[in-house]
């Protein structure tokens, strides 16, 4: 969930160790496919990446859809980087319609925030779809009270206000999205969307500060 390839290899090959000692072929198959995941984040290839694929082919096979939304979105995130945007986004437009028809709504937050990365990629010139997907996974996050997903989204919206000149927006919606945290290794969009607001706030100040003094 936090993308920590590292731990989360680690945390899968114990998982495969232990579900192959005691015969459970299904969390065989779970840990298998985010020990696909992990190496596919680490190797910056498509190695890794065709054995996530290969992985959760077999889940799939077996009549599994347990998480399958998380997966197929995850996997979507990766091709993006690797292969085709356009795929990509066509992948996480199905993993969303997917958790939709398995009620598994508890990654929609995260299924949006992804959407938003990818629509960076597939429209660089034209940020307002990926603003929308953004904005939305925001508005998701609020309902269900998933506040690390929110910061998550509202980190990735800020970055691209900033990026398009518009850093009163990226201190607004930034700055309600970090209150109540702080910073740990676990989470790194805390530090960074703390080091962020400072920054924010300090190009608002100094615009304002202009503004008055022309005004006087």
């Amino acid at each position: 969930f936090r993308g920590d390839a590292h731990r989360a290899l680690r945390g899968s090959e114990t998982l495969i160790e232990i579900a192959g000692r005691n015969g459970s072929a299904f969390y065989l198959m779970l840990g298998t496919i985010q020990r696909g995941w992990a190496r596919a984040r680490l190797d910056g290839g498509d190695s890794g990446l065709a054995e996530f694929r290969q992985a959760m082919a077999k889940y799939f096979e077996h009549g599994n859809r347990f998480s399958a939304p998380l997966y197929e979105g995850l996997y979507a995130e990766l091709e993006a980087e690797r292969q085709s945007a356009d795929a990509a986004l066509t992948r996480i437009d199905e993993a969303s319609a997917l958790a939709q028809q398995t009620g598994e709504r508890r990654i929609d937050v995260l299924l949006h925030r992804i959407r938003g990365d990818i629509l960076c990629r597939v429209h660089p010139d034209d940020p307002a779809p990926a603003e929308q997907a953004y904005l939305a996974a925001i508005a998701v996050a609020q309902q269900q009270s998933a506040r690390s997903f929110g910061l998550q989204a509202a980190f990735a919206l800020a970055k691209l206000y900033q990026s398009t000149g518009r850093p009163v927006e990226a201190h607004d919606v930034l700055a309600p999205a970090l209150e109540g945290f702080s910073p740990t290794p676990e989470m790194a969009e805390i530090a960074e969307g703390q080091a962020l607001l400072a920054e924010l706030a300090e190009k608002v100040g100094a615009t304002a500060r202009r503004s008055t003094a022309k005004l006087s």
